[in-house]
């Protein structure tokens, strides 16, 4: 079967279940591609629990976010508010803002707003705002974090995308839920009349106690022929530095700074969706 890839390159890196390092993976990756690579990348927090966006900006940044949440992904799904003196909405201009991470690298921050937002009824404002403000003409990629859950945050972050990227634990639990996202994604795909490509699987925090799992679920991922084509053949090991990293005592919090190995392993990857999206 051959795949047409998509001119524009929005990638949402998603997973049903949580816990998985989808966020440190779509930080990371992100943070590599504009680092290692020189490529421009937005990277949009989706998550109202906001882990992405703590992750990249300064305590300072966030709660300049939080006190005006409207400069958050929020701006963009905000509600029309009701005119008093027209019979039609009134809409205020969107305030989104990209904040700066280091040199080649923005986000757009999440709020806890969002859930108040009833996403699921406006699904494709956040499709329509990456289209009329051209961001994928800005930046080589984007990169959505999407929340470990069914729900409308979801639903407009696959629509705004032309690739999907599953991060994956060495657990089963990780893989029982990936048949139940393709559905998800396929039925998505059909009533919008959209085009999502799956262009692969990332396995996690693998540990070398792990030997006997990760066989058997290599072994069950093999099995299918779509997983096993999209398996990435470069992983995420687990290190204790990349778990103290993340701690508010680490002197860096971005993987690729820890260098050695983990650095290496973070770049293969980066190398790898390169090749898989043609970027």
């Amino acid at each position: 079967m051959v795949i047409k890839m998509s001119n524009k390159k929005i990638v949402c890196i998603i997973n049903m279940k949580g816990g998985v390092g989808k966020t440190t993976l779509a930080v990371n990756i992100s943070y590599t591609l504009a680092k290692h690579f020189n490529k421009r990348v937005l990277l949009i927090d989706m998550d109202p629990q906001m882990n992405s966006t703590q992750y990249c900006l300064s305590d300072n940044n966030v709660e300049d976010i939080l006190n005006h949440p409207r400069k958050s992904i929020y701006g963009v799904f905000e509600p029309e508010l009701p005119s008093v003196v027209k019979a039609e909405s009134t809409e205020k201009p969107i305030e989104t803002q990209a904040f700066s991470v280091i040199e080649n690298l923005d986000i757009i921050p999440s709020h806890l707003n969002i859930m108040r937002a009833n996403i699921g009824e406006s699904p494709l404002k956040l499709k329509n705002y990456i289209n009329e403000n051209k961001l994928y003409e800005k930046y080589d990629i984007l990169i959505i974090d999407a929340p470990p859950t069914i729900s409308g945050y979801i639903k407009a972050a696959l629509l705004s995308s032309t690739y999907y990227l599953v991060p994956m634990k060495i657990d089963f639990l990780s893989l029982f839920g990936l048949p139940m996202l393709q559905t998800y994604i396929n039925d998505l795909s059909r009533e919008y009349e959209s085009h999502i490509i799956f262009t692969g699987i990332i396995l996690t925090q693998k540990h070398p106690t792990h030997t006997r799992i990760y066989s058997s679920l290599k072994s069950r991922i093999e099995q299918n022929p779509d997983w096993q084509r999209n398996l990435f053949q470069n992983e995420m090991l687990y290190r204790a530095a990349i778990a103290n990293s993340l701690s508010p005592e680490s002197g860096t919090k971005f993987i690729y700074e820890l260098g050695g190995d983990i650095q290496d392993q973070l770049v293969n990857i980066a190398a790898e969706l390169i090749q898989k999206i043609r970027l």
